[in-house]
């Protein structure tokens, strides 16, 4: 199905850009800080479901998105300048977290 080699292709090439943010974030903030927020897919999964799906879960998977939430924030207080390299290195990581989760709904829908 021709929608199908679409689906991967685009799904590829966000896993490529997750690739490249994550080494990219590498090289402008701390490892564990791009390690950490870098694997924040999950939680970016979970709230796209939530929003554009629509879809409900029980009310402990809530509480597991508040507290990956209230980690993070915990993680990028104590970094948070603007005019910081390590904020740039973060949001590179955040953004290839986003690419992943993006990619894992596309193709859990092919």
């Amino acid at each position: 199905d021709q929608s199908n080699y679409l689906r991967t292709a685009i799904a590829g090439i966000l896993l490529g850009l997750h690739f490249a943010l994550f080494f990219g974030s590498i090289k402008l903030t701390l490892v564990s800080n791009a390690t950490f927020l870098g694997t924040l897919a999950p939680f970016f999964t979970l709230l796209i479901e939530l929003t554009l799906f629509k879809r409900s879960y029980k009310k402990i998977i809530y509480l597991g998105l508040l507290i990956a939430l209230i980690g993070t924030v915990l993680v990028l207080i104590n970094d948070f300048d603007l005019s910081s390299k390590f904020t740039l290195g973060n949001i590179y990581a955040i953004l290839c977290s986003l690419c992943i989760s993006i990619s894992f709904i596309i193709l859990l829908n092919i």
